[in-house]
């Protein structure tokens, strides 16, 4: 898993009750390409999310939003919210 993306869904999930990829990459200091493609960083989210969830530390609320994303069209992706091992993790992980 990518670090500085753990690191983003931590800051993203304390913050926020629930989150998708959508907050992840829109922050001003994490640049992304600017048509959120197909790169390194954007098969890091998808298999930092994978990740976390297997370790249950986010889980899918069963909810949906469409991607900001250009390149995916409005394409559907996946809400999460941090479990309460995930809570801890996140405080861990940001020395909180």
């Amino acid at each position: 898993m990518n670090d500085s993306v753990c690191k983003r869904i931590a800051q993203i999930g304390l913050a926020e009750d629930e989150f998708s990829a959508n907050e992840i990459t829109s922050d001003g200091e994490w640049a992304l390409d600017p048509d959120h493609g197909a790169n390194g960083r954007q098969s890091a989210i998808s298999a930092t999310f994978q990740g976390l969830s297997s370790q249950g530390k986010i889980v899918w609320t069963g909810a949906v939003v469409k991607s900001k994303a250009p390149r995916r069209r409005g394409g559907i992706i996946r809400v999460w919210r941090l479990t309460a091992k995930g809570r801890a993790w996140a405080k861990e992980l940001l020395g909180r």
